[in-house]
């Protein structure tokens, strides 16, 4: 009876509800079906990530997976503790636009046809300051804050529409 939102290759959005599940294998029914990408995009929370870059091909994999996930863009942050540290603006370009073919193949394996935007690599305040508060900002990290939840993924994906930042 659970129900979750989904989203088809073309962008139309689904409730799907859970018939059965098991050990293996889950059965869904589709419910409220519209295939109209237009209409369905504006109504779809726009999911930014901003994950701080990573050595090596381990921030391909962000990109990939990022992308498979569904994500609208994504921000590659510049931390003062990151490993990666670019010599020119050249290798910074050359950088995402690797990124970006990286990002293109995972939406061919995964079958989606809207192209994931990749911004060039920032500061976290640059970053910021270019978001200009189109949305909620969440920031994960592994331990529960002291001050209690303000926000929580799931409630800021249930609002039809608009942007989050991750």
């Amino acid at each position: 009876g659970d129900r979750i939102p989904a989203i088809s290759p073309s962008g139309g959005r689904f409730v799907l509800e859970m018939t059965s599940y098991g050990r293996y294998s889950s059965t869904f029914t589709v419910e409220a079906a519209r295939e109209n990408p237009g209409e369905a995009s504006g109504k779809q929370t726009r999911i930014t990530l901003m994950p701080a870059i990573t050595r090596g091909k381990k921030f391909d994999l962000t990109v990939r997976q990022a992308v498979e996930a569904g994500a609208f863009s994504i921000c590659p942050l510049l931390t003062d503790h990151s490993q990666v540290r670019f010599q020119t603006s050249s290798d910074m370009a050359e950088r995402t636009e690797r990124w970006n073919r990286v990002a293109e193949e995972a939406l061919q394996q995964c079958g989606g046809s809207l192209p994931v935007q990749i911004s060039l690599p920032g500061k976290i305040i640059g970053v910021l300051e270019q978001w200009n508060r189109r949305g909620p900002v969440l920031f994960l990290h592994e331990k529960k804050p002291e001050t209690g939840e303000t926000g929580y993924l799931h409630g800021n994906l249930a609002e039809e529409g608009g942007e989050l930042a991750i």
